[in-house]
C-alpha cells in the first residue's frame, strides 16, 4: 500500500515524473558512451601493441652519381648510364647510439646460395636459352660492330641447338671490336642483347642477335674490398689456339660452363634476427601457415632450424618437423634474395658466378636445419626487392658459422630491403629525434607499422572523446539526483508531517518517499546505461574500420586472419560497463534519497507543518 501511494504521488506530477525519467535514460546513456569508449579503446590500444611491429629500414645515399658511357652499336652512339657511388660504407654499428630503445637491434643481411641438385625448385633452366658459351667462326672476315653471321661449331654449355647452326653476332657495346677471320674459331659467353641490325642482315629483320659478355668476376674480402681479378681486363671473346683451354683465359671459359646452371639448381638462405625483421613478414604479405614461427631463443642461440616457403614445401613433399639440406657456395652481402631469385622463378644478376681466380665458388658450409613452419605470401604481392624470393629459407643468423666470411661475390652498403631494425610501436618520433643528434645524413630511415600511427592517432582522439562524454554524463547525472531529490523528497515535508501525525511509522515515511522515486531511476538507469552499451558497441565498430584507421586500401585488411589482427568488440564486456554505470547512478541516487529522506524525518511533524525546519541543519 505504501509503494503503490509512493507511486500514485509521483504519477500525479506526470510531466514532473517523465521529464526525470527522460533526463536519468539520457544521462545513463551519455555516461555508459563514454565509459565503454574509453573501456574499449584502451583494450584496443593494448591489442594493437601486441599484433602491430614498428620497423625501421635503412638506406644509404649514395655521395655522388657516375655517369658511365656504353657504346650502342646499333644507335652508332653512347648511352650514358648513371650508377651511385659511395665514398663510405657505413657499417651497421653506426645505428647503435645512446638513448636508442630497440626492440629488435639493427641487423644488415646477407643471403647465400646453396646447392641444391636433389630440391625441385621454381626457377626453370632458362639460362640454357638466355646465355651460352660456345666456339663459333664467322661466315667471313668481318668487325663485328654491326650483327654478323656466325656459325656455332661448339656449345660448352646452355642451348645444345645452337650447335652446327648459324646465330647472328654483334660486339655491341663494345666501340673497337676486334676483327673476326672466317677460317679461325673463337669463344664467348653470348646473351640476348636485342634485334639485328646492320648492312648484313638483308631480310633477317626482327631477329634475335647475340653479344659476347666478358668473364670478369667481382669477389670481396669480409671487410668490402674488392679483390683483383687475375685477369686484369677481360675481353669480351678469345681465339681458340692449341693449348687455349690450358690457360688461365681458357680454364675461365671451362669453369664457368660447368658452373653456368648453379643458379637454378640454387635456393637462395636470408639469415635474420627476427622473423619481424623482413618487412614481407611485418607488413603481412607473407605469413606462416603450417607449425610456428622460429621463437626468440632459436634465434639467440642459432639453432639449426628454418621457415620455408610452402612451394618449396609441396614441390618436394616436405612437412612441418623434416629436415632440409643447405650446401652454401657463395655469399651475397648487397643484395636482398628477391633481386636475384624471383618469386616466380625468373632470375638475375648483375654478377658472374666466378671468384677471382676464375674460379666456380666451392660450397664452404653444409647444415641440416629442421623446418619449424611453412610461410605462404599473399596472391598479388608486388613489393619489388622487398619481397620474399623464389624457394627463399629462412633460418637464425646465428645459425651460419661463416656468415660474410666467404666466397662474397657481391657487396654493398645498407639498403632497405636489407637493414632494418624494431622499435616500441608509436615511439618513432623520439626516435628520430635522437637519431638526428648524431648528425649523421647519409642514411635515410624509413619506418613501416602497418598503419599503427593512424590507428593509435584514432583511438587517443577516441579516448579524448569518451572522457568528455564520460565527464559529461557524470556531471548531468549528479546535477539530476541532486535536483529531483530536491523536488521529490525535500520538497515533501508537508506530505511526511501528515503522514507522521496520522501515525505512519518513519520506516514507512521513508518506503513513500523513496519508492517511487526509486522505481523511476531504476528504469531510467537501466534503460539508459542499456542504450548507451549498444551505442558505444555501434560506435566503436564504425569508428574503428573507417574514421580511426580506413583499412580498405591496406595490406593489414588482406592479412588480419593470418597475422592476428583484430578489432576487438566486445558486447558482453560493453554490457559488463553499462551494469556498472547503471549500478553507480542506483547506488548514487539512492544514497542520496536516503539522505534527503533522514534529514526529513529527524525534523518533528510540527516544525515540518510550520515549515520553520531546515533539513540541512543538524
Amino acid at each position: 500500500m505504501i509503494v503503490k501511494n509512493s507511486i500514485r504521488q509521483m504519477l500525479r506530477t506526470p510531466v514532473k515524473t517523465f521529464v526525470f525519467l527522460l533526463l536519468i535514460l539520457c544521462s545513463g546513456t551519455l555516461l555508459t558512451v563514454g565509459a565503454g569508449l574509453w573501456l574499449g579503446s584502451s583494450q584496443n590500444l593494448k591489442e594493437y601493441e601486441v599484433s602491430f611491429f614498428t620497423i625501421g629500414t635503412v638506406e644509404q645515399k649514395p655521395a655522388s652519381i657516375r655517369q658511365d658511357m656504353v657504346w650502342d652499336a646499333e644507335r652508332k652512339d653512347y648511352e650514358i648510364f648513371q650508377s651511385p657511388q659511395y665514398d663510405y660504407v657505413y657499417p651497421v654499428s653506426v645505428l647503435q647510439f645512446e638513448g636508442a630503445d630497440y626492440i629488435k637491434k639493427p641487423e644488415k643481411r646477407s643471403h647465400y646460395a646453396s646447392y641444391a641438385p636433389e630440391y625441385q625448385l621454381v626457377c626453370s633452366d632458362n639460362a640454357d636459352f638466355w646465355s651460352v658459351i660456345v666456339e663459333f667462326s664467322p661466315v667471313e672476315d668481318c668487325i663485328p660492330n654491326e650483327s654478323v653471321q656466325v656459325h656455332v661449331t661448339r656449345v660448352l654449355s646452355g642451348d645444345k641447338n645452337l650447335e652446327d647452326n648459324y646465330v647472328w653476332f654483334c660486339d655491341h657495346t663494345n666501340e673497337t671490336p676486334l676483327p673476326l677471320s672466317k677460317d679461325k674459331t673463337y669463344i664467348a659467353h653470348l646473351v640476348f642483347i636485342g634485334e639485328t641490325h646492320g648492312e648484313r642482315i638483308g631480310n633477317a629483320n626482327h631477329t634475335l642477335e647475340y653479344a659476347p659478355s666478358p668473364l670478369e668476376t667481382s669477389q670481396y674480402t669480409e671487410n668490402g674490398g674488392k679483390m683483383e681479378d687475375i685477369l686484369k681486363e677481360p675481353l669480351s671473346y678469345y681465339e681458340v689456339t692449341p693449348g687455349f683451354y690450358q690457360s688461365e683465359e681458357g680454364k675461365r671459359y671451362l669453369n664457368y660452363a660447368d658452373g653456368q646452371l648453379l643458379p637454378c639448381k640454387t635456393f637462395p638462405v636470408t639469415g635474420t634476427g627476427s622473423t619481424m625483421l623482413l618487412i614481407p613478414f611485418q607488413q603481412g604479405d607473407a605469413y606462416i601457415c603450417e607449425g610456428n614461427d622460429i621463437s626468440q631463443e632459436e634465434y639467440e642461440t642459432g639453432e639449426k632450424v628454418c621457415l620455408i616457403s610452402r612451394t618449396f614445401a609441396q614441390n618436394n613433399d616436405l612437412s612441418v618437423g623434416d629436415a632440409v639440406h643447405t650446401a652454401l657456395y657463395y655469399t651475397n652481402a648487397r643484395d636482398a634474395a628477391s633481386r636475384n631469385y624471383r618469386i616466380n622463378g625468373e632470375q638475375g644478376f648483375n654478377f658472374n658466378i666466378l671468384k677471382a681466380d676464375g674460379q666456380v665458388p666451392e660450397v664452404f658450409e653444409e647444415s641440416t636445419y629442421k623446418i619449424t613452419g611453412i610461410y605462404d605470401t599473399v596472391l598479388g604481392e608486388s613489393f619489388g626487392n622487398y619481397q620474399m624470393a623464389g624457394d627463399e629459407m629462412i633460418v637464425p643468423m646465428n645459425s651460419i658459422q661463416n656468415q660474410d666470411r666467404c666466397n662474397i661475390l657481391a657487396y654493398g652498403p645498407m639498403k632497405g630491403s636489407t637493414t632494418s631494425f624494431q622499435i616500441p610501436n608509436g615511439s618513432i618520433d623520439k626516435f628520430m629525434e635522437k637519431w638526428e643528434k648524431q648528425g649523421i645524413t647519409d642514411l635515410d630511415i624509413t619506418f613501416y607499422d602497418r598503419g599503427y600511427s593512424e590507428l593509435k592517432s584514432g583511438i587517443t582522439q577516441m579516448k579524448s572523446m569518451s572522457i568528455l562524454l564520460c565527464g559529461v554524463g557524470l556531471s548531468i547525472s549528479i546535477f539530476l539526483l541532486l535536483l529531483f531529490n530536491h523536488l521529490f523528497i525535500a520538497k515533501q515535508k508537508k506530505r511526511i508531517a501528515i503522514e507522521r501525525c496520522m501515525g505512519v511509522s518513519k520506516r514507512n515515511c521513508r518506503m513513500s518517499l523513496m519508492a517511487g522515486m526509486f522505481l523511476i531511476l531504476l528504469i531510467g538507469s537501466l534503460l539508459g546505461c542499456t542504450l548507451g552499451a549498444l551505442l558505444a558497441n555501434g560506435i566503436s565498430q564504425e569508428d574503428f574500420h573507417q574514421t580511426a584507421y580506413d583499412m580498405t586500401y591496406s595490406n593489414v585488411n588482406i592479412s588480419d586472419e593470418k597475422s592476428g589482427l583484430e578489432v576487438k568488440n566486445d558486447i558482453f564486456m560493453t554490457l559488463s560497463v553499462s551494469g556498472l554505470c547503471a549500478l553507480f547512478l542506483i547506488v548514487t541516487g539512492t544514497g542520496m534519497m536516503i539522505y534527503y529522506t533522514n534529514q526529513i524525518l529527524r525534523l518533528e511533524p510540527m516544525a515540518l507543518l510550520s515549515g520553520s525546519g531546515n533539513i540541512h541543519k543538524k
